[in-house]
């Protein structure tokens, strides 16, 4: 598992959890996001668990979603679960990616997709 994580208090947590848990082979990227993802993957993720603030715009999201395409971070059948709030604009996934039914819990809405890459 691979965490990314801009905040240095919400980094420490996490960097506890992974230590608590004894997680192997986990590890915390600190860094914006969209810079982690411009970087590039050294292997295409299986699942995509986004809890942007809830305040990010959903172009914002949608421009991240893009990254993790261009830059080798899925593969056909990779799922994305991006968490929003539910008074905030349904994302417009990017072209590849086949959205589900949203599900809304609270004032919490996620949004899933699945990465279905076009046929030639």
């Amino acid at each position: 598992a691979m965490f990314v994580e801009s905040d240095r208090r919400a980094a420490a947590v996490i960097e506890r959890n992974i230590a608590t848990l004894g997680l192997p082979g986990a590890i915390l990227r600190r860094g914006r996001v969209a810079d982690i993802l411009a970087a590039g993957a050294t292997a295409a993720v299986d699942l995509v668990l986004a809890d942007p603030p809830y305040d990010v715009v959903a172009g914002e999201v949608e421009r991240l979603l893009t990254a993790l395409t261009a830059h080798g971070w899925v593969h056909e059948g990779t799922v994305a679960v991006v968490e929003r709030a539910t008074g905030s604009r349904v994302l417009s996934w990017p072209d590849g990616w086949d959205a589900w039914q949203h599900r809304v819990y609270g004032d919490t809405r996620l949004e899933l997709a699945e990465w279905v890459p076009a046929t030639v």
